[in-house]
């Protein structure tokens, strides 16, 4: 996002009255009536950088068909986005590696370097689109804030279609930390395809009997199947499409024609809310209603109860995919300071 279209929405929000707003973040043991949903309103900063987002036409891309998806991305040059903003690397101490020939970066804090946490990072972007500069700012807060350590895994994408090789990097990434982070509990946070990544890793952990041990937190922003979806909940989706600022309903034809992945590829990649989990660790989601993913979210937060595990869910209404990494708008930093708490241990479990 260009730094002065962020500047013209702070600009405004400045000058503009009425920029507080009702609650629009409710946790899944507190939901609000209809009455009371019909009558949120979302901030002045937030209407306005949703008005940004819609005008980069991200529908336009997500929209494609597989063909065109695999033209566009496979020509994107994306090489800038593998680098470490020169920003970060000044104010943190960052340690750089290659793993399976891909780049990771240990962020840790200058001052206060801490070894009793350490969270593991993996970025969405539908598995086609490299780490943004949105998720460099989280990252940047989580260590600012709790001098915790943040792995940042910048695993394989398109044109990589081969699960194995995506999750033997994932496994592979997650063994050194907790190689360099023997005695550490360790948050896994992931938002949109990351988010997928992060479940689906549990689930591999669990079923393949692994010796690496199961994250000790598992905080999942705006996870999104695109595998599986049955007419129902596609019906429900099809309702979110006209406020969802981002994605076209086309995204689940396309995306999966684009991986063309096996049924036991799908498993692990395409249906990360499906399946047991029970030995899960603790899990944290976060997902808005103005995204199409979110029906997907209410069945999985309930099979996850009636599998006796623990979980919070915190619905955006009327918010956007991965609202909670996006900037300037307090329903963002609201969102985000939940998030800090989890990491920070000032939540239930």
């Amino acid at each position: 996002m260009k730094v002065s279209k962020l500047l013209f929405i702070l600009f405004f929000s400045i000058i503009s009255f009425g920029c507080a707003t009702t609650n629009t973040i409710y946790e899944y043991a507190d939901l609000p009536s209809q009455r009371e949903v019909e009558n949120i309103k979302t901030s002045v900063r937030y209407k306005m950088l949703a008005h940004v987002i819609k005008g980069m036409d991200g529908k336009s891309i997500w929209g494609q068909d597989a063909e065109s998806m695999a033209k566009y991305f496979t020509t994107l040059d994306q090489s800038e986005r593998l680098l470490i903003p020169n920003k970060t690397k000044k104010k943190f101490n960052v340690s750089e590696m290659k793993i399976n020939n891909r780049p990771c970066y240990l962020v840790e804090s200058k001052k206060n370097r801490r070894s009793d946490k350490v969270v593991f990072f993996l970025h969405g972007g539908g598995f086609v689109f490299e780490i943004d500069s949105f998720h460099w700012d989280a990252i940047e807060k989580i260590v600012d804030e709790l001098s915790v350590p943040v792995f940042v895994a910048m695993y394989p994408i398109y044109p990589e279609k081969n699960p194995d090789i995506m999750m033997k990097f994932v496994l592979d990434s997650y063994s050194k930390l907790r190689m360099d982070f023997p005695n550490a509990k360790v948050i896994l946070l992931g938002d949109s395809s990351g988010a997928d990544l992060s479940l689906s890793l549990c689930h591999y952990l669990i079923e393949k009997n692994s010796e690496l041990p199961l994250p000790d937190k598992l905080i999942a922003v705006s996870p999104a199947m695109v595998f599986g979806i049955d007419d129902d909940t596609r019906r429900e989706m099809k309702k979110i499409e006209p406020n969802d600022v981002v994605f076209s309903m086309n995204v689940i034809e396309s995306l999966p024609a684009l991986f063309n992945l096996s049924k036991e590829a799908e498993k692990y990649f395409g249906r990360p809310l499906y399946g047991d989990f029970s030995k899960f660790p603790p899990i944290y989601v976060f997902s808005g209603t103005y995204e199409i993913f979110y029906p997907q979210i209410p069945p999985f937060v309930k099979q996850v109860k009636e599998d006796g595990n623990y979980i919070e869910f915190y619905t955006g209404y009327k918010l956007m995919h991965s609202w909670p990494f996006m900037p300037l708008a307090p329903e963002s930093e609201k969102a985000f300071s939940i998030i800090l708490g989890i990491i920070a241990g000032e939540k239930n479990r």
